[in-house]
């Protein structure tokens, strides 16, 4: 029977000299250390510092040691966050009568991950056990795509797979094939149950109503609509077990894979649970609504019916991301084996938001809600603002000049959007107001004029046929050629086909036009003409063209350096470095 020494308030004391809520001292103390607890949190509830609070007493309780307690999150930024918090909670902890007595000075800490990331250290300790090499290559995104695609066209003449009746193209097709072979993954089905699926559903649509009066009972044009999409799956699904197949045969796993195979070892391979189980005495998991089917599952094997602290919100759930289950949270206590009389727990006291806010979100969320959430006693009134636009971009200036009349040179403010495809329009409207902008987010980033340029060169220094990319960085400020001199290289990179040997030689074998000279093989051909002069480019033109086209083969000769040099190099021979910033709009310029 272990002793509890401290409270929940007491090693709270260490981090902040505040005290916790009744519910948050309640979910620290009252869960069991035992057996599976479900704390039900709402949004800005403090779910992170509860998870940190909830170490610390484990700990100074002697409950388990920092190395015995597992943490487990979606994200890398969280899992650091959350990793930072609780190794600095422990060193204060450290210095304190709470610190055990014998725990070492020098103490390991707790691990705390990803899902993704455990799953794949479990999959790679267990690899051999269920038929993969422990170095299996994890195949990125690009990687995956390419070995996808060489499977769809070594696959695709099977009569089997019906891909005539797919309307889409090539690269389409491999985007489905990849979709579907982590929806597989993430749910354990093969093709032969997915199909079984389907041909359900199809007889479902079959009885819908017909056109009324039709003699041959004619469906309803919607009714194909439906069903067109739905019996495609099945074939796409061989495509994605034949992927599957090719993936194994050759060494590789991808994303989908850490969680799958490292559930496979868990459900195959004796002893996994045990030695899992003995490593680790406390389990916390964070974000608990967005884990999917198959991560559900893996935890199951390994740590049922015994202490697994999950914290979670269904209000916050973005199921159709991660594949995860909406009845994720109803089913915790079921799925973990847990007592029948295992308690939940909620957190209800929002620490973010002020009056007005929650009381407007519970209204909005209305029967939806798990958790009503309360405004903190040191919560502001606040205020809310509602203007309907008739379009887009006059919200966008509307927006803008809602935040310049904030006079925000003193704090900092944040615009949600629900579109990426909006961004630009809203930090232009607020760039024009003269406010600072920061996009936080790939998306935003890849919108930048600069790295538009940058990812330009880059294409074009790959690619012969990036012809349009090439176009813009002539014209880009770095050359500012005229559509003259563009118009001029374009009859310029006729001629020269016109008049390659090598080039009709393999026209003449039939090959596509592809294969013909591009205008960015004329660039980089201008360079050895003796007298290019004569083709018409203007005095200016002409040697702003010979430069870019110096440049580009020069950046084509480095291609042997590591990405990142490589990039950087790019970007400094387009002054790309120098634009930014000199650009007063670029809050954060590019270093």
């Amino acid at each position: 029977m272990v002793e509890i020494k401290f409270s929940a308030n007491q090693v709270y004391s260490v981090i902040k000299p505040y005290t916790l809520t009744p519910e948050q001292a309640a979910a620290v103390e009252q869960a069991s250390f035992t057996s599976p607890a479900l704390v039900v949190a709402g949004a800005g509830s403090g779910k992170t510092e509860l998870m940190a609070v909830r170490v610390l007493w484990l700990v100074a309780n002697q409950i388990a040691r920092p190395e015995e307690i597992l943490g487990l999150t979606f994200t890398r930024k969280a899992a650091a966050e959350l990793s930072k918090r609780v190794y600095e909670s422990l060193l204060r902890l450290r210095d304190t009568p709470m610190w055990p007595e014998g725990l070492e000075y020098d103490f390991s800490r707790p691990n705390i991950s990803t899902y993704n990331a455990y799953a794949n250290n479990l999959f790679r300790d267990n690899s051999l056990a269920i038929g993969y090499e422990s170095d299996a290559v994890l195949l990125s995104d690009a990687a995956a795509f390419q070995l996808a695609r060489e499977v769809v066209l070594t696959h695709g003449s099977d009569a089997d797979l019906r891909l005539s009746e797919l309307d889409q193209n090539l690269n389409s097709l491999v985007e489905s094939v990849l979709a579907l072979a982590q929806s597989m993954n993430d749910n354990l089905v093969t093709a032969v149950q997915v199909e079984a699926e389907v041909q359900q559903v199809a007889q479902v649509l079959a009885e819908l109503p017909r056109k009324a009066g039709s003699a041959d009972t004619t469906p309803f044009a919607y009714m194909q609509g439906l069903v067109q999409p739905v019996m495609a799956t099945p074939i796409i699904a061989k495509l994605a077990e034949a992927y599957a197949l090719e993936k194994q045969r050759q060494g590789f796993v991808d994303y989908s894979d850490q969680v799958a195979l490292a559930e496979k070892a868990a459900r195959e391979v004796p002893g996994v649970a045990d030695l899992e189980r003995a490593k680790y005495r406390q389990v916390l998991l964070d974000e608990y609504q967005d884990t999917s089917f198959l991560q559900t599952r893996l935890l199951q094997h390994l740590f049922a019916q015994t202490s697994v602290f999950a914290v979670g919100d269904p209000n916050q759930a973005i199921y159709g991301w991660r594949g995860a289950s909406a009845s994720n949270l109803a089913n915790f206590y079921q799925d973990f084996s847990a007592p029948a009389d295992a308690n939940s727990y909620s957190l209800s006291t929002s620490w973010r938001n002020p009056k007005k806010v929650l009381d407007l979100a519970n209204r909005l969320i209305g029967d939806l809600k798990a958790v009503e959430l309360v405004p903190a006693p040191t919560a502001q009134l606040g205020q809310i603002d509602v203007r309907f636009e008739d379009t887009i971009k006059a919200e966008a200036q509307s927006v803008a000049k809602w935040f310049k009349a904030k006079d925000l040179s003193q704090e900092t403010s944040a615009l949600l959007m629900r579109k990426r495809s909006q961004m630009p329009l809203f930090v232009e409207a607020l760039e024009a107001q003269g406010i600072e902008v920061e996009v936080v987010g790939l998306g935003g980033l890849l919108e930048m004029p600069e790295i538009v340029d940058l990812v330009s060169a880059l294409r074009v220094i790959h690619n012969p046929q990036a012809g349009s990319q090439l176009i813009r960085l002539l014209s880009g400020p770095r050359w500012r050629i005229g559509p003259k001199d563009l118009e001029r290289l374009h009859r310029y990179a006729t001629k020269v086909a016109r008049f390659e040997d090598t080039i009709r030689a393999k026209q003449q074998e039939g090959l596509s036009a592809e294969d013909s000279i591009s205008i960015v093989d004329a660039l980089d051909a201008l360079l050895e003409e003796k007298h290019p002069e004569k083709f018409g480019f203007s005095e200016i033109g002409l040697p702003r063209l010979l430069n870019a086209a110096q440049l580009l083969r020069s950046m084509r000769r480095q291609t042997g350096l590591s990405l990142t040099e490589y990039v950087r190099a790019v970007e400094q021979e387009l002054w790309l470095d120098i634009e930014v910033s000199a650009n007063p709009r670029r809050k954060n310029p590019l270093s």
